[in-house]
């Protein structure tokens, strides 16, 4: 699994990776890592079981073809990214994220209210639409609060679809080579959904611009909205903001050089403190001690070796003295004064000095 924008040889942040995350950057950013290791530690299959309740009636649990002898199911990691056997349809995917909205109850979406005959007669009542709750209201207030920053951090993937008078959460979501492009975005008034495709999954990367979806969404959004006040999701009283780590989520420790004020339920707050940090601090300790002893010595060698160059140098002078001048002088003196007594001694034979 890699992130999407690796793929594509972009080059963002730390390259096809991003280092330690948040639940709620991984959402923003949308990360493909994040979000299959998410799904990794709860598993597949109670996944899968979520998604039933909320609604969606195309996964496939298991399926034989008896032609080829395959078994398809969509119990398997993919799910994490949407890679699904039949996919789903918008009604139901925006009735899901319509019970994330709405604190976790799901409302199964209706078309019509009610079917009278000509006589007054009620023939289908929807008025009372089926209704069950999938979520604690805790996590959906806490996926609601981490989707704002989909559309309003700085670096989200649906900021084009961005209102300037309304609070807005939501999630983007582009297939393999643009086959599918989707936003399912909601305020505390209204949810839409946007889907952009074709039908035989003609890729339209390089083919459009691929934030149209976004845009549509907004002009949609912009219009529901003209005539009504602002409003903001509300927290619940369950829910309590917390000082922690910005790369591990646990309370800060000494050597923590960043801290983000993160919600977390009552009875998940964390109580450990961060230990990542620390071992990254110990690391880069042991690094820099390690280089320090490197260069200390590889300077005791150079100044070594600028001892030694420079003993050389005196022994050859001394020698060169003594031996020019001593050799020398003495020599020539005493061949001098013993010239006309000692043949050796005019042949320039060193001789012992007095």
């Amino acid at each position: 699994v890699i992130n999407w924008w690796a793929k594509s040889g972009k080059k963002h942040f730390n390259g096809p990776f991003y280092g330690l995350n948040t639940i709620r950057r991984g959402i923003s950013y949308s990360m493909n890592i994040v979000a299959v290791r998410t799904l990794e530690q709860v598993s597949p299959q109670v996944a899968f079981n979520y998604l039933k309740k909320l609604g969606f009636s195309t996964l496939v649990e298991s399926r034989y073809n008896e032609t080829t002898g395959q078994v398809y199911s969509d119990i398997n990691l993919s799910l994490a990214l949407g890679g699904l056997t039949d996919g789903v349809t918008n009604l139901e995917m925006s009735a899901a994220y319509a019970a994330i909205a709405n604190g976790g109850v799901y409302n199964k979406p209706i078309l019509y209210s009610k079917v009278l005959d000509h006589d007054g007669n009620v023939l289908i009542d929807n008025t009372t639409p089926e209704s069950h709750r999938v979520l604690k209201e805790t996590t959906a207030a806490l996926l609601t609060s981490a989707m704002e920053d989909v559309l309003n951090s700085s670096d989200g993937t649906g900021t084009l679809a961005a209102l300037p008078n309304m609070a807005e959460a939501g999630k983007t979501g582009t297939s393999e080579n643009s086959q599918d492009l989707w936003l399912e975005a909601y305020t505390p008034y209204y949810i839409t959904g946007v889907w952009g495709g074709y039908d035989d999954k003609k890729p339209m990367a390089n083919i459009y611009s691929q934030s149209w979806h976004n845009k549509l969404w907004k002009n949609i959004m912009t219009r529901l909205h003209a005539d009504l006040p602002y409003k903001d999701f509300t927290m619940p009283s369950s829910i309590k903001r917390q000082e922690v780590c910005s790369k591990s989520g646990l309370l800060a420790a000494e050597h923590c050089e960043e801290t983000i004020s993160e919600y977390f339920a009552i009875g998940t707050v964390p109580s450990e403190t961060c230990e990542v940090c620390e071992e990254e601090w110990l690391k880069a300790e042991e690094e820099r001690l390690k280089q320090e002893e490197e260069e200390k010595k590889n300077q005791e060698e150079e100044n070594n070796n600028s001892e030694e160059n420079n003993g050389d140098g005196e022994n050859s002078g001394g020698n060169t003295d003594g031996n020019t001048g001593g050799n020398s002088g003495g020599n020539t003196g005493e061949n001098s004064g013993d010239s006309s007594g000692s043949t050796d001694n005019s042949r320039g034979i060193p001789q012992p000095s007095n």
